[in-house]
């Protein structure tokens, strides 16, 4: 029965090896993540020096041109459209 007990110690990693082993992944792990985190900041910069971040993307309507659109919307077809919102 002894026996039983140091086969099934000798195969199972005592509670100091996991945690060496589970340290060694972590910082494995963060070395990569620190590397990957520097790298998406060489990114972020290059692009927003470039002055290309925002290129192509449309503009966001302010509050007041919603509210404009929305008026000019209600009173189309009236033909008090073009009176009351002409064209910029």
């Amino acid at each position: 029965m002894e026996e039983k007990q140091e086969e099934i110690k000798k195969e199972e990693p005592s509670i100091l090896e996991q945690t060496n082993a589970a340290l060694k992944k972590l910082e494995e792990q963060n070395a990569l993540m620190a590397k990957n985190l520097s790298r998406a900041q060489e990114i972020a910069a290059e692009l927003k020096l470039s002055g290309h971040a925002s290129a192509g993307k449309p503009s966001q309507p302010t509050d007041e041109e919603k509210k404009d659109a929305a008026a000019r919307k209600m009173l189309e077809g009236s033909g008090f459209e073009d009176e009351l919102f002409p064209q910029k």
